[in-house]
């Protein structure tokens, strides 16, 4: 989480979890404002600085890296990413892939964050 919250320049903020409705956001606050993040833009902002073809180990970075920064306190293993694209859960149908596009990484961990943070 601090190595995101440096590179958004903001420095010693609280992270606050809140819900709107199905989706979850994360509340940066500082001395000066308050602002929502919203789930896929976290996603965008980690994956945009990603290569074109997207590991899952690097999808498991995405996924811990969002998590940590809404404040879930929940992580996800390596493994589980690369069962994930053995099995074909990552794009559906697509089993035994290595590399993913940035497009199907936003849409898996969008997805995958947002199951896992709602109750």
């Amino acid at each position: 989480m601090t190595e995101y919250l440096n590179e958004l320049d903001v420095v010693e903020n609280e992270l606050d979890e809140t819900t709107e409705g199905e989706e979850t956001v994360a509340e940066v606050e500082d001395d000066e404002s308050t602002t929502e993040v919203s789930i896929e833009e976290l996603v965008l902002d980690i994956v945009s600085a990603l290569p074109s073809e997207v590991t899952p180990y690097q999808i498991h970075s995405v996924v811990n890296t969002v998590f940590d920064a809404l404040g879930a306190g929940k992580s996800v293993r390596p493994q589980m990413m690369y069962n994930y694209a053995k099995n074909g859960l990552i794009v559906k149908g697509a089993k035994d892939r290595k590399r993913f596009s940035q497009d199907e990484v936003i849409a898996f961990a969008v997805k995958y964050v947002t199951k896992h943070t709602s109750k």
